[in-house]
């Protein structure tokens, strides 16, 4: 079973629902993953 996703913004984890929050001020968005087949995964950035 999949954990459920961590939101973290300014260092605080957000708790509300995403489909209400407003994102126009967020610069930077990151996700971390778990990797498959033993592997690692990765942290993909988008900016």
């Amino acid at each position: 079973m999949n954990s459920p996703s961590i939101i973290i913004l300014d260092g605080f984890e957000i708790t509300e629902n995403l489909k209400d929050f407003y994102l126009h001020n967020v610069d930077e968005v990151y996700y971390e993953h778990q990797g498959v087949n033993k592997n690692n995964g990765g942290t993909i950035y988008i900016y």
